[in-house]
């Protein structure tokens, strides 16, 4: 029974623990919104235009070309109505493509966590053709150029540049909503530091022979729609962080922003930690300690002891101590040979070379005294 009601008690600690988890995920996507066209949010459409491919000069031969320059340009095809923008293949090759331009709501080097873009087909009858076909295929790419000129229908050679090696697939879903995932293109652009904006151009990606159009109701017939999610960066706050992420470091006073910093203990100061004087002196300059001399000294203030340096003990000894502390050590040790530790003579080296000697007068002496008293 005890053995059950544990296997009840972790089944249910288990469900329990995967519906917290479910909850946490779906609050995590439902905090940034789905994009939807007509209503933006955390970034904005500044700029938009599309460009035809019938209006590239470089394609026509110059026999079929007009007579003169001043020949007025084709109209724009009636199937694409005004403030729209088209994108068509012919043949597998690009016929009409649109740019949009954006501006996020977001500081240079903001930590970009999601950003989706809505776009809404037009309802105008012939405007969209198999543009629900199977191998239908728009894709997003990034615009490499800073700036370029908008404008409908305009001349296919000042379309802008694009990189065509990394675009994101739009997904059409049944009622004609195209949704694309520009997350990495906004991270990219607003790590540049530089900039909080970013460009991409809707252009075909299908192969010979498929044909197809399709024409996205532009931000004035409210087709557009952005959901943009970021958090701030290292470089986007106040908290003494320039747009690199380094501190900001005031050269003139050798301190940043956040108060001087010392040096790491044992470590050799940088340039930055004690400002320019740190930096080597210029051929020909004064040296501090020439200006030094230069100067008259300070008066000192009210109160404020002078710093002294003590003179070394070792400093003062005179010279001649020196040669003769040798010498005088030398004398002690013999001197310490010589008596022994009881300031007596050594009895091994009173044995030897006078004193030896006056031993044997001694005992010479006692022995003549005691044959002496003998003989009387």
């Amino acid at each position: 029974m005890t053995a059950l009601r544990r296997m009840t008690g972790a089944v249910f600690a288990l469900a329990l623990g995967l519906g917290v988890g479910a909850t946490g995920m779906t609050a995590a996507f439902a905090a940034v919104p789905a994009a939807e066209p007509g209503t933006m949010s955390g970034a904005s459409v500044s700029k938009t235009g599309w460009w035809w491919k019938a209006k590239d000069p470089s394609a026509t031969p110059s026999e079929l070309g007009p007579v003169t320059d001043a020949a007025p340009p084709p109209p724009p095809p009636r199937n694409v109505p005004e403030d729209t923008l088209p994108v068509a293949a012919n043949a597998g090759e690009p016929d009409k493509l649109s740019a949009i331009e954006f501006s996020f709501d977001a500081e240079p080097g903001a930590l970009v966590s999601s950003f989706q873009l809505a776009l809404r087909e037009a309802e105008e009858p012939g405007a969209n053709i198999a543009s629900d076909a199977e191998e239908t295929s728009v894709v997003a790419c990034a615009v490499t150029e800073v700036f370029w000129t908008d404008g409908e229908a305009a001349s296919w050679p000042a379309r802008p540049d694009y990189d065509d090696a990394v675009c994101q697939e739009g997904v059409r879903s049944k009622n004609g909503i195209w949704t694309f995932d520009l997350t990495s293109f906004a991270a990219e652009w607003l790590a540049t530091e530089q900039r909080a904006s970013g460009a991409i151009v809707l252009v075909e990606d299908v192969d010979e022979p498929t044909s197809f159009q399709v024409v996205f109701d532009g931000p004035a017939r409210d087709g557009v729609g952005t959901s943009f999610a970021s958090t701030p960066g290292t470089g986007s706050g106040t908290s003494g962080f320039g747009g690199s992420g380094e501190p900001d470091i005031d050269v003139s006073s050798g301190a940043s922003g956040a108060g001087s910093v010392p040096p790491a203990s044992g470590g050799v100061p940088s340039a930055n930690s004690v400002g320019m004087d740190a930096v080597p002196q210029a051929a020909g300059a004064p040296t501090p300690a020439a200006q030094a001399q230069d100067q008259p000294p300070q008066p000192q203030a009210a109160g404020q002891q002078p710093f002294l340096i003590a003179p070394s003990a070792v400093e003062s000894i005179p010279a001649g101590v020196w040669v003769l502390a040798p010498l005088m050590l030398g004398v002690a040790y013999l001197m310490m040979l010589a008596l022994g530790p009881a300031g007596e003579p050594n009895a091994h080296l009173a044995r030897r070379g006078v004193s030896k000697a006056l031993e044997r007068l001694r005992s010479s002496g006692t022995k003549t005294t005691a044959s002496t008293e003998g003989v009387r």
